[in-house]
């Protein structure tokens, strides 16, 4: 990639560059760099997250949750989300960021009022190219904005994900006793 060049906030879609730099910008008000991309199945949804810090507790943190029809494949896809619109193939986005470095991250959602252009190159098995502009509805302004290339984590089969659910969303419980049974046994009870 080129150097980084920061995104300027707009609301407005039309108005919104993505530079060609790494992907980079403000979140809650503390300047950010993805160090790691990466795209997680959770339940029906896939979840670009662009992360810095630690996987399991990043310093600061976008989401984008991504709902393909179902046999549609991940990659090639553009999107733009103007900030009246809701619902459609992106269903919510999410910021992650640390108050306090003691603590662990707090999370907050919007389904709508913010801005977002997400174009995807094709996939390989375990990674798809992409540039992002994603602006925030919120007070510090937070936007992040530059060319990606994430990794792919593939579902394992019969694990639940380990990870958050996102708000509204019903957990799955498994569909019999002895499915979850069998769970029981292969990995002990998680309450």
């Amino acid at each position: 990639g080129g150097p980084v060049a920061a995104p300027k906030y707009t609301l407005d879609v039309a108005q919104a560059v993505i530079p060609e730099g790494p992907v980079n910008g403000v979140i809650s008000g503390s300047n950010f760099v993805a160090e790691t991309t990466r795209i997680d199945t959770l339940g029906t949804a896939k979840v670009l997250q662009l992360f810095q810090g630690e996987v399991t507790s990043p310093d600061r943190e976008m989401l984008v949750y991504l709902n393909l029809k179902p046999g549609e494949k991940l990659g090639g896809q553009s999107l733009v989300v103007s900030n009246g619109m809701r619902g459609g193939i992106v269903s919510q986005v999410a910021k992650r960021w640390k108050p306090n470095p003691l603590y662990p991250p707090t999370i907050r959602s919007f389904s709508t009022g913010y801005a977002l252009k997400l174009q995807l190159g094709q996939a390989t098995n375990d990674a798809v190219t992409g540039k992002i502009y994603l602006a925030l509805p919120d007070p510090e302004q937070s936007v992040i904005a530059g060319v990606f290339t994430a990794t792919v984590h593939q579902p394992e089969p019969g694990m639940q994900p380990v990870q958050y659910t996102a708000p509204g969303a019903t957990p799955t419980t498994p569909s019999s006793i002895n499915s979850r049974s069998a769970m029981e046994r292969r990995y002990g009870i998680r309450r």
